[in-house]
């Protein structure tokens, strides 16, 4: 059976549309859609060729995080005391860079000085959802998991201050870590590494 030359030049088009859109080489891949349409307006393909890259270019604009001078000036207003301007600084980056975990980890900073402490929590969470390894928000979160009363996952998320890079912890007893089993006939250890009254703080609840 023979394939029309048109069909062929379409398909061999189209080919090569799908193959730049692999390689990441998008402006190449629409081009070579529009040029289908142009002459086949109604090719099912090429239209969910086009649909799928632009989706897949939002994506990769909000892949991205905000210019540093943004951040920068939130972090500004943060430090200064302005928390309700930072707040409303940083929701309105999210919905512009969405992927963006530092974001996230102010937002739920704001939350944590002007409440209510849930949203503090869902900010931080949603932090370690895009970025599960970023100890500065699992720390803030066990700071807000603390006045929620979430006791259990908060002892979990404390741990990550041992990841903090501004925070210098040295441990020097080679012992293992209690891990809430049974002490009868053990003895527990309490190794000071915090203020006072951090400790006994922590140490009664």
């Amino acid at each position: 059976m023979n394939i029309p030359s048109q069909t062929l030049s379409v398909n061999t088009t189209l080919s090569r549309a799908k193959s730049y859109a692999k390689k990441g080489q998008l402006d190449e891949a629409q081009q070579l859609y529009l040029s289908v349409l142009e002459t086949h307006p109604q090719n099912q393909q090429a239209k969910k060729g086009r649909k799928a890259l632009q989706k897949g270019q939002v994506n990769k604009k909000n892949s991205y995080g905000p210019p540093q001078a943004q951040i920068d000036a939130v972090s500004s207003l943060y430090s200064q005391g302005q928390v309700q301007e930072a707040l409303s600084a940083s929701e309105t980056l999210i919905k512009d860079y969405p992927n963006t975990p530092l974001l996230y980890n102010i937002s739920g900073a704001c939350y944590q000085a002007l409440g209510p402490p849930d949203a503090a929590v869902k900010s931080f969470e949603q932090a370690l959802v895009i970025k599960p390894d970023y100890a500065n928000a699992k720390w803030n979160l066990a700071l807000s998991q603390l006045v929620t009363g979430s006791f259990k996952a908060r002892w979990l998320n404390y741990e990550s201050r041992l990841q903090r890079k501004d925070i210098e912890l040295e441990r020097h007893y080679p012992r293992p870590f209690w891990d809430g089993s049974s002490l009868v006939g053990k003895t527990l250890f309490l190794y000071p590494e915090q203020g006072m009254g951090i400790r006994f703080n922590l140490f009664v609840m």
